[in-house]
């Protein structure tokens, strides 16, 4: 499901918060099978407007992705951000103090 191009999130806040935010670094949208409420299918509207894919999956493929964790039946496929550098972060630190 991951390949080292890309990584896993989880939490219906996290990925709802990358598909509004940062929608590119989202490449593939997966919700549990049975999931219909109004903040799935938000998540899944923000997905189609960014014209990322969306897949449901079975508990299970869920669990076995992810263990034993409380992912509310979201999660997401998305490219890493890019380690920081020494520069990057003393810029974030001189922004942030400003």
């Amino acid at each position: 499901m991951s390949s080292p191009s890309t990584e896993v999130v989880y939490g219906l806040h996290t990925v709802r918060m990358l598909l509004t935010r940062q929608p590119q670094r989202v490449s593939r949208v997966f919700l549990q099978a049975g999931r219909n409420d109004p903040r799935a299918a938000q998540i899944e509207a923000l997905a189609r407007s960014a014209q990322r894919p969306v897949e449901r999956l079975d508990g299970r493929r869920f669990e076995s992705r992810l263990g034993n964790v409380v992912h509310q039946g979201v999660m997401a496929q998305v490219t890493p951000l890019r380690p920081w550098q020494e520069e990057d972060l003393f810029e974030a630190l001189v922004k942030a103090s400003e």
